[in-house]
């Protein structure tokens, strides 16, 4: 588990051995995270676009949650992996600016 890209208080994409999962910060007073693993047609846009398609789906994540909670991954973010990917990502100083590395 890696994160390859991030946007503050907007998204995490990580990479699973190949498959990538996107965590979407959402709500507004109440934030809470969806996170869900990208289908073919999701994957091989963000592999083609990066940065930019990532942000295209968390704002489509945001504007139509119903529709992704049935892909939610239930307690991702509590798992080592993703912490440890996380703290990983953070201490090398990556930011908004750094695109994904996929």
């Amino acid at each position: 588990m890696k994160v390859v890209g991030e946007e503050s208080w907007s998204w995490m994409l990580f990479d699973d051995d190949g498959v990538l999962v996107l965590s979407v910060v959402c709500g507004g007073v109440g934030v809470y995270d969806i996170a869900f693993q990208l289908n073919d047609s999701e994957s091989g846009q963000v592999r083609a676009d990066g940065f930019e398609a990532a942000g295209a789906l968390a704002q489509a994540v945001r504007a139509d949650v119903e529709n992704y909670f049935a892909r939610h991954l239930a307690d991702f973010e509590r798992r080592a992996d993703v912490a440890a990917a996380t703290t990983d990502w953070r201490s090398a100083s990556h930011g908004r600016s750094a695109g994904i590395l996929v």
